[in-house]
């Protein structure tokens, strides 16, 4: 799934849905997952493009999961499975360019953009001057999760069971959210660890970031 503004750009839409891409809207995904498609969403959006170089730069691998459910919310209320995916060597795509995102003309320039069109450009320093969104010859590794199971009340199945019966729907729900999210972090915090030896990422740690800049790890 894709944000809307590429879509509005003229040839650049049928290219996305010529791809298998749809709108990255809540009403989109709800018609995939009710005709039984997967989607793939990263839920990171604009501001985790923005944390590329600075992950770079201090080593770590930065992800804006901690506090964003509704995407969550969405599998719980279509009864779909979360899939936890992680893909190594994409910070190698590109040359570090911190010292250009950080300044202030250009953190500006960002939050404008996002303002206006709800998608933020990244400053991409490829090998080639003259077309620097190429990024560099770099193998990515996509490791792929357990799928999350989880009852139709949204529980998780491994969960001994607490009895909602006392809750509203809407706080059932919340907490049903609540419960697949933290498997969902805790999952996609072991796959990172138990793969990144492998593909050369032994010293670089995983941290969620909360939207207000707070870091949350695990366990």
């Amino acid at each position: 799934a894709v944000l809307k503004f590429p879509l509005r750009l003229p040839f650049a839409r049928e290219l996305f849905l010529a791809s298998g891409c749809v709108d990255a809207s809540k009403s989109s995904i709800e018609w995939c997952l009710r005709h039984g498609r997967s989607v793939a969403l990263l839920p990171g959006g604009a501001k985790e493009a923005m944390l590329l170089c600075n992950s770079m730069e201090q080593n770590v691998n930065v992800r804006i999961l901690a506090d964003r459910k509704g995407f969550i919310r969405l599998a719980v209320q279509n009864r779909a499975s979360v899939v936890p995916v992680f893909t190594f060597g994409e910070l190698e795509g590109y040359t570090d360019c911190s010292w250009i995102a950080n300044t202030w003309a250009v953190k500006a320039f960002y939050d404008g953009v996002k303002k206006v069109t709800g998608f933020t450009p990244v400053i991409a320093c490829g090998p080639h001057w003259w077309y620097p969104f190429i990024p560099h010859r770099q193998q990515q590794d996509v490791v792929i999760g357990r799928p999350i199971p989880f009852d139709y009340n949204g529980n998780i199945n491994s969960d001994s069971g607490e009895l909602d019966g006392i809750l509203t729907e809407e706080e059932a729900l919340a907490r049903q959210v609540h419960r697949v999210h933290e498997k969902f972090l805790l999952d996609l915090h072991e796959l990172y660890y138990a793969h990144r030896e492998t593909y050369g990422y032994g010293k670089r740690e995983l941290v969620f970031q909360m939207k207000d800049g707070t870091i949350r790890k695990y366990p």
